[in-house]
């Protein structure tokens, strides 16, 4: 994040406009935030006087793989393309209840594990080897064996791939772990929808709000590869999300986003400044919906019922993407961890109820780069 200098706080529209929706109380101050819900006719409404119109979507049919990330089929989804900032993109939630289930239960539980780091030690980590005295009398307070909740309050970030280093905001070939295959997968599943073709998943932060926590303005500069797509997920509470431009000078769109909506930065929007002033109540609570058993299946209930080891005879391949070959050449890893709805609890339930999560996954190396110099 870049400080704000003198010389520009007076022309600094973006400061004003969090400070603005930083105090927002009464609903008849909301109407200049962009909420995809009241578009009906996309290309007639404005709001914030840009126009909005749904994207063309790329052209993937209805492959076996998008079930496997808890996805509704992308012939469904919403898509939206903003003229302001130039290429952002929206997604209205394209996840199944099971789908948000799924991945909230990754970021609540798996994610926070090592060899993944967070704001505070790893979940249930009792050895504290930090140095300082603030750090180990702050750390000891928690109990992660019996109080997990005293964990959550404190968790704000994980890593994950290549970390970012907060301080230099640079990123180094000794300072990273695995990314997750599902996760990278279902990102290359979405970006070949929208048409990005090479994208590659290998970073990401996880943050974590409660109902009063912020992200101040920033851009997102330290990858080396400034031309992929920037990928953001949100799920549970709703937050006003702030975009603007290259430069603070400009008055940014509010925007809601609601549990399961994707954020596409691209483009212009790739190196804008945004921020979240805001955590909301939310309308909507998709995660809470009903589940039903699901047996993957080829076609029509006449294939082999597909298990988180795929098998999929020549035959079959004809029905499969790029995507669905991902998932088979997995090496026999676990490309879809099956027990993770199977983890869900009053917990989550209640963790959803009270906080937000955004899980933003960026591409780190230029194309054809095997490591960072």
């Amino acid at each position: 994040m870049e400080a704000v200098t003198d010389l520009d706080k007076e022309d600094d529209r973006f400061k004003v406009a969090f400070k603005f929706y930083r105090r927002l109380q009464h609903s008849t101050e909301t109407t200049k935030i962009f909420d995809i819900d009241k578009v009906v006719n996309p290309h007639t409404v404005t709001n914030n006087e840009q126009l909005v119109y749904p994207g063309e979507l790329y052209q993937i049919k209805g492959h076996i793989c998008e079930a496997l990330f808890g996805l509704k089929s992308p012939h469904t989804w919403k898509i939206f393309k903003l003229e302001f900032p130039q290429g952002l993109m929206f997604i209205q939630n394209p996840f199944t209840t099971e789908g948000q289930r799924y991945w909230i239960s990754k970021c609540v539980y798996s994610y926070p594990e090592k060899p993944n780091l967070t704001n505070i030690e790893n979940l249930f980590q009792r050895k504290f080897n930090d140095s300082k005295e603030s750090s180990r009398k702050e750390l000891s307070r928690i109990d992660f064996t019996k109080d997990v909740n005293e964990f959550y309050k404190k968790l704000r970030w994980v890593t994950f791939g290549y970390h970012h280093n907060w301080d230099t905001k640079m990123y180094t070939e000794d300072f990273k772990c695995t990314f997750p295959s599902d996760l990278a997968t279902l990102t290359k599943y979405v970006s070949l929808v929208l048409g990005f073709q090479d994208f590659v998943a290998e970073a990401a932060i996880v943050n974590y709000y409660g109902m009063d926590s912020t992200l101040s303005g920033h851009q997102d500069r330290s990858e080396n590869y400034k031309d992929a797509p920037l990928f953001s997920i949100s799920f549970g509470q709703t937050a006003i999300f702030l975009i603007g431009d290259e430069t603070r000078a400009v008055d940014p769109l509010p925007i809601y986003l609601q549990s399961g909506d994707i954020v596409v930065m691209s483009g212009r929007s790739r190196l804008a400044y945004h921020g979240v002033p805001k955590i909301i109540k939310a309308k909507l609570t998709p995660w809470l919906g009903n589940i039903l058993p699901q047996v993957f299946t080829l076609d029509e209930g006449n294939g082999e019922p597909i298990t988180k080891k795929l098998k999929i005879t020549n035959s079959q391949r004809e029905k499969c993407c790029e995507i669905c070959d991902l998932a088979t050449e997995s090496n026999g890893n676990d490309f879809i961890d099956e027990n993770v709805t199977e983890r869900w609890d009053n917990f989550l339930d209640e963790y959803c109820s009270r906080c937000r999560i955004n899980l933003n996954v960026r591409q780190v190396l230029i194309p054809g780069q095997d490591k960072l110099e």
